[in-house]
């Protein structure tokens, strides 16, 4: 937690590499609840990615206080230990006021490469996506019901709800705009989210030989995916 704190800053200074090497290895046995392996995989994700490519050079060999759990957390929660749309997205957020509801004028981030408002907003504005579209996963459901029992006139309720969902991911995908400059996507934070090229990262002390692993994207959202899933949309696989 201390080191996320800081971490945009230790990155601009050229420590965090000298910073996470010094860091003890922790166990993961003491993680009980979902809240907690969340929170270790967004740490330890963010640790991952920000020594590789926090340096002049990229390093592409962890070491070991940070490899060993992070493999371990990953495994346990059955993603690839490399960040992701989950770990930077939908567990990298936080309320500023609790009494409040979950709204991006509501929202602040957890952990940053940057530090900058630029990368808040692309995570966020990211989330909104995810807020935008949880209505038409319910409508979805009361849609699947009503194929099968209902009625023609019944099931046209919940269709148009899952069609005004998507008009608000539309529209709450273009607020990206707003806040999130291109130049600063693409030259300060995207370098962050990238993979690991061939032959892939040593996770020192935690698998046997490099591994490669894509890296963090929207792309990897379950939302669209989930609604062409429950409207039986095929695609066809790109070559």
């Amino acid at each position: 937690d201390d080191a996320i704190a800081v971490l945009p800053e230790l990155i601009r200074n050229g420590e965090v590499r000298r910073h996470i090497a010094s860091m003890p290895e922790l166990g993961i046995d003491g993680l009980i609840s979902e809240g907690e392996q969340e929170r270790a995989i967004v740490i330890l994700s963010s640790l991952t990615m920000a020594h590789v490519w926090g340096g002049q050079t990229p390093d592409f060999t962890l070491p070991r206080n940070v490899a060993v759990p992070f493999v371990g957390i990953a495994r346990r929660l059955e993603r690839p230990p490399i960040v992701q749309h989950a770990t930077l997205v939908l567990n990298n957020w936080r309320r500023l006021d609790r009494n409040k509801p979950v709204a991006l004028d509501n929202l602040d981030t957890q952990a940053t490469f940057t530090g900058t408002f630029d990368e808040k907003w692309f995570y966020l504005a990211t989330l909104g996506v995810e807020l935008a579209g949880a209505p038409a996963m319910a409508a979805l459901a009361q849609a699947v019901a009503h194929s099968r029992d209902g009625s023609d006139t019944e099931i046209e309720k919940p269709l148009a709800a899952v069609e005004a969902g998507i008009r608000d991911m539309t529209a709450a995908l273009m607020r990206m705009k707003e806040h999130c400059d291109p130049y600063v996507f693409y030259h300060k934070l995207r370098p962050f989210l990238a993979g690991w090229p061939a032959p892939g990262l040593i996770y020192s002390g935690a698998e046997a030989g490099p591994q490669m692993w894509s890296g963090g994207s929207a792309a990897q959202s379950s939302l669209l995916q989930s609604i062409d899933a429950a409207l039986g949309i095929e695609h066809d696989k790109a070559v």
